[in-house]
Parts: structure tokens; C-alpha cells; sequence
């Protein structure tokens, strides 16, 4: 849990680099990080692009059991 939630932190990063690499754990971590959704969620909302996609991508694999 505290884990996620340095992960989580990291998705407010100014570097994109961070936040693409924080998102991109979140969705590797699938179910697991299940808490982390909201804030998977507003990655969506991301500035740069791929860190968008990289949300997208989280999701779906969050959402698989």
C-alpha cells in the first residue's frame, strides 16, 4: 500500500518522464493498484500525450481480474 501510494505521488511530478514511468507501473501492477484508479483516472487529463496513453492503457489493465 505505501508503495502504490509513492507511485501515486509520482503521477504529480513535473518531469513527464516520472509520470509516464509512475503510470505506466500502476498498470503493471494491474488489480493490485486498484486504489490508485481515480488517480489513473485523471491521468487522462495529462498534459503530455504519452503519459495519456499510458493511462488508457493502465486502466484497462487494472480492470482485468
Amino acid at each position: 500500500k505505501e508503495f502504490i501510494q509513492a507511485v501515486v505521488a509520482d503521477l504529480n511530478d513535473p518531469d513527464d518522464g516520472v509520470r509516464l514511468l509512475a503510470v505506466r507501473t500502476l498498470g503493471r501492477l494491474g488489480n493490485l493498484a486498484a486504489a490508485a484508479l481515480p488517480d489513473v483516472e485523471r491521468a487522462l487529463s495529462d498534459p503530455d500525450r504519452d503519459v495519456r496513453k499510458a493511462a488508457a492503457d493502465a486502466l484497462v489493465r487494472m480492470s482485468l481480474p
